[in-house]
């Protein structure tokens, strides 16, 4: 599928206020909720990852590094690191430190 696709949240405050997130034309192969439920992370075929606010709608944080898909995506369970695995036999970690800050 080469159209946009979008998810509406269906968590916590955002029941009261959907947000919608729209992934790249390139299609989203993988998710990732942290477990708090307040961010949400997608990857592309284009090698970038996407960190979204799920209670306060806004653009999401960008990040680049892989030269091909992203494959897979996790959040530590403690919620201090997000993993990715792109087809690039590349995995990426990032501190999740910046979401907070930029959160507040």
């Amino acid at each position: 599928v080469n159209s946009p696709i979008c998810l509406r949240s269906t968590i916590r405050e955002a029941l009261r206020r959907p947000s919608r997130i729209c992934g790249t034309r390139s299609g989203i192969t993988a998710l990732a909720y942290s477990a708090d439920g307040n961010w949400l992370a997608t990857a592309g075929r284009d090698g970038l990852v996407k960190v979204w606010d799920m209670v306060r709608p806004r653009p999401p944080r960008v990040f680049g590094g892989h030269t091909g898909e992203v494959r897979a995506l996790s959040f530590a369970p403690d919620g201090t690191a997000l993993a990715s695995a792109g087809a690039d036999s590349a995995v990426r970690f990032w501190s999740t430190a910046f979401i907070v800050k930029r959160g507040s």
